[in-house]
């Protein structure tokens, strides 16, 4: 069987966090990654610390719709296989912490998050545990008020500030 393994260090400066519907901003932070993957399975580990976010109050514009052409064709296949070889297709596992709680600061933000995912999955199945949990006290401006937090957590989901209470 084959293997892979190893295990890096990465120093993040002033890197740049442009996505749509967030303030643009800037990361820096470290990270020990470490890998292993072998026949079917892999496994990423990923520790954080010093972790911090700045925010300006500029916000990326959203996206022009991709231009469609007619004489354009795309096919695609999905070949799922049979139920055993599904079962078969080895494993992943993705594991994110923080060391110690990350900053994210910003005109309409000031909070921090610490904490540790794990995704796992095995055939068809996917198992999350933990998240990303927001320290209480910290601030953010929710719907244009200000908002002083209680409690809350960052987790795999279709709205990822569902989960945080506060007192606005």
């Amino acid at each position: 069987l084959w293997s892979l393994e190893g295990d890096a260090r990465i120093a993040a400066r002033d890197f740049p966090v442009i996505q749509p519907g967030i303030p643009v901003g800037s990361f820096n932070g470290d990270a020990e990654l470490e890998w292993r993957a072998g026949g079917g399975d892999s496994k990423v580990s990923v520790k954080l610390s010093g972790v911090e976010l700045l925010m300006s109050e500029e916000e990326m514009p959203e996206a022009n719709a991709v231009p469609t052409n007619r004489a354009v064709r795309a096919k695609a296949e999905l070949q799922p296989g049979t139920e055993e070889e599904r079962e078969h297709t080895g494993s992943m596992t993705l594991e994110v912490s923080l060391a110690e709680p990350g900053r994210v600061v910003g005109p309409k933000a000031s909070l921090s998050i610490g904490g540790r995912m794990k995704v796992e999955r095995k055939g068809d199945m996917v198992r999350v545990d933990g998240g990303l949990d927001v320290v209480p006290g910290g601030r953010m401006q929710l719907f244009d008020n200000p908002a002083v937090i209680r409690a809350g957590r960052f987790g795999l989901g279709l709205d990822l500030f569902q989960q945080i209470r506060s007192n606005a």
